[in-house]
């Protein structure tokens, strides 16, 4: 992997890695598992979802050592973490033994990093702040001793009114930070954000500046933001209802 510092850092997420943890994290956000939901009061409320993690393989590729392509071509979910509501734990065995498979099953693929959901579905878009989708104190302390390539957090929240429409964006471009995307699917929002981390002369690694680090979507944004791409995204989430 090239773990050298570059000028700036496109973190492409392939359509089928994007769907690897879409998947997941959605359905972990609309319903809870079958134990918990035998336990669940009948005056419970709504369900707030559970955080869902796994690691990030693909390659990493350098450009007249000026910039970095870090291509994610699979989201693999680590299904014996621990989840809750507001927090996930891994195992550092059940991760071991996902990457020695992996190396098995996709030879041509290096792991890259890590991705995690958070879960605000007691929040509308409206309400949501850049805190909200952002990674936590306790997730940056957690990278920084981790020391690996890239880091994505997926945050769910639901849509403000049932008629319009939230258009694919870069909601941070103002401040030049394109390392977060937003997109709707259904009544529900989701933000994508990507965090690069650099090594340093002491061996160490930090975290890049956002304004280093442009995510790239294709399924969601198109290869130049293609109009058709996103009319096609808005046509098939409206016919969707995660709900039973």
């Amino acid at each position: 992997m090239i773990t050298e510092s570059a000028s700036r850092y496109f973190v492409t997420i392939d359509d089928l890695a994007l769907k690897d943890f879409l998947l997941p994290v959605l359905e972990c956000c609309v319903r809870p598992p079958v134990d918990e939901r035998e336990d669940m009061p009948d005056d419970a409320g709504d369900w707030e979802g559970f955080e869902v993690d796994g690691l990030l393989y693909g390659y990493v590729a350098l450009s007249n050592g000026k910039w970095q392509n870090v291509i994610v071509q699979k989201a693999a979910p680590l299904i014996t973490s621990l989840r809750t509501t507001d927090s996930v734990m891994n195992d550092e065995l059940s991760e071991y033994a996902q990457e020695r498979a992996a190396k098995i099953l996709w030879p041509h693929m290096e792991l890259l990093g890590h991705f995690h959901s958070h879960p605000h579905l007691d929040l509308r878009h409206r309400d949501l702040d850049p805190k909200n989708f952002d990674f936590s104190v306790d997730d940056k302390k957690v990278m920084a001793e981790d020391g690996r390539k890239i880091y994505i957090v997926a945050t769910v929240c639901k849509k403000n009114r049932k008629d319009e429409w939230v258009s694919p964006c870069y909601p941070l471009e103002c401040n030049d930070d394109y390392s977060v995307i937003l997109f709707q699917m259904a009544d529900l929002i989701v933000y994508i954000k990507a965090s690069v981390h650099e090594r340093s002369e002491n061996g160490r690694t930090h975290a890049a500046r956002r304004g280093k680090v442009v995510i790239r979507c294709p399924l969601v944004m198109g290869s130049d933001n293609d109009p058709m791409i996103q009319l096609e995204l808005q046509r098939r989430s409206y016919f969707v209802d995660f709900a039973p």
